[in-house]
């Protein structure tokens, strides 16, 4: 996150493992980790809403993050403002869950995060991943 702005990644799989869509999203603006990693979270809601999903299990490895979730924090800080974005946005899935994995767990989501760092906008891909991606999919599944 240096002058770049921030990259922000995500990524659904089905329950098997295998990845039915992502995506990359750049940002010309610096966040503080706890809030970009909510922002990726508030990405990978509207890519699943995007697809129909109805259940979805959220997988972080931002402790901080997943703690707020869980309790449904408010306040009026930024870092707040986006985890309240991120509950409203809940209310349109049947089920939602969210789990802290260590970081090993979250390479691809991290991948994507710096896919293309010189591109401002988002990228989204459903069904038809890229090739890069596709290879960290199947090194992390072995």
């Amino acid at each position: 996150m240096s002058g770049l702005g921030s990259g922000l990644g995500a990524v659904v799989r089905d329950s098997l493992g295998n990845v039915r869509g992502c995506s990359s999203v750049q940002m010309m603006d610096v966040w503080e980790t706890k809030i970009a990693e909510a922002k990726a979270i508030f990405w990978g809601l509207k890519l699943a809403q995007e697809m129909g999903l109805s259940r979805v299990e959220v997988e972080s490895d931002c402790l901080p993050v997943i703690q707020a979730l869980r309790e449904k924090s408010s306040g009026s800080s930024s870092f707040h403002l986006v985890i309240e974005d991120i509950v409203n946005l809940c209310s349109s899935f049947a089920f939602v869950s969210w789990s802290f994995i260590k970081r090993d767990g979250n390479r691809v989501a991290h991948d994507l995060a710096h896919f293309q760092p010189w591109e401002v906008g988002q990228r989204m891909w459903i069904d038809v991943i890229p090739s890069r991606i596709v290879n960290l999919v199947t090194a992390d599944l072995i």
